[in-house]
């Protein structure tokens, strides 16, 4: 049996909606990376037994995602960060550009209006709509670009 590691991201996510056993026959095959064998021995089960707990909570893992999608979503989210933190390190370069929000209207993260970072890395230059966070010009201290992604990061 192999293992599918991205169970490993369905398991930190959904883990607590599984059953202690569950939750402690997967630990030990994801987390300690231990054999079917060294499981069943270390629960006082047989290996059928490990194998089946380990398919059965896989299967309603992938039942679990398939409802709730955290798992897209939060691959999404590091996606965008991505894309946010490269235009930064654009920015930093090129002096200038795009900037990058978040309209809580529309549940989007997208770039709008240009501005520049100030030498402390600080956001500057004009906002627009009020919806739009992450952004300067609204007669708030601008943030420093790290806090920015670090509230993102936060999503997670």
């Amino acid at each position: 049996m192999s293992k599918n590691l991205d169970y490993t991201i369905l398991f930190d996510i959904y883990g607590p909606l599984l059953t202690d056993k569950q939750r402690e026959t997967l630990d030990l095959y994801y987390n300690e990376d231990l054999s079917l064998g060294e499981i069943a021995e270390t629960m006082g089960v047989t290996r059928q037994a490990v194998m089946g707990c380990i398919q059965k909570c896989e299967q309603h893992l992938d039942e679990l995602e398939s409802l709730m999608g955290l798992a897209e979503r939060n691959r999404e989210i590091e996606r965008l960060l991505g894309e946010i933190e490269r235009g930064v390190e654009w920015l930093r370069a090129n002096g200038g550009g795009v900037q990058f929000g978040y309209n809580m209207e529309t549940n989007d993260v997208g770039m709008f209006q240009s501005f520049g970072l100030n030498d402390g890395g600080l956001l500057s230059g004009g906002g627009t709509q009020g919806t739009f966070g992450f952004s300067g010009g609204f007669g708030e201290t601008p943030e420093p670009i790290t806090d920015i992604t670090e509230k993102i990061r936060k999503l997670l």
